[in-house]
């Protein structure tokens, strides 16, 4: 593992509470994921350091999360109530805001017809 690797995985444990064997890993995806939608100016280690580790991180714990996730956690009939639990979304699109500012843009067509 790179140094900032072990940062990250670092981060990733202080978020879970806890180390899971496959952390490393997903760290090194997440790491890889978000550092492929960085503009190709921007260096993490550089320029954005503290943001890059804390998201990459996030994603990791959400994808470990989602994967530890049962899907449905409650079902009542009574008066119908259903809960799901992926407790991951939420923290991969705080990652990705994060990291907005050195991220590529996203192409959006509009009004254009197929």
């Amino acid at each position: 593992m790179t140094g900032m690797s072990e940062e990250i995985t670092a981060a990733a444990v202080r978020i879970l509470g806890t180390e899971e064997e496959l952390l490393p890993a997903l760290c090194t995806a997440a790491e890889a994921g978000l550092r492929a939608r960085l503009r190709r100016d921007v260096d993490p280690e550089k320029e954005c350091r503290e943001c890059f580790v804390m998201a990459a991180a996030l994603v990791a714990a959400s994808t470990l999360l989602s994967a530890q996730a049962q899907g449905v956690t409650d079902f009542d009939a009574g008066q119908v109530s259903l809960r799901l639990k992926d407790p991951g979304d939420s923290m991969v699109r705080g990652a990705l805001y994060m990291l907005t500012p050195w991220m590529e843009a996203d192409t959006c067509f509009m009004g254009v017809r197929a």
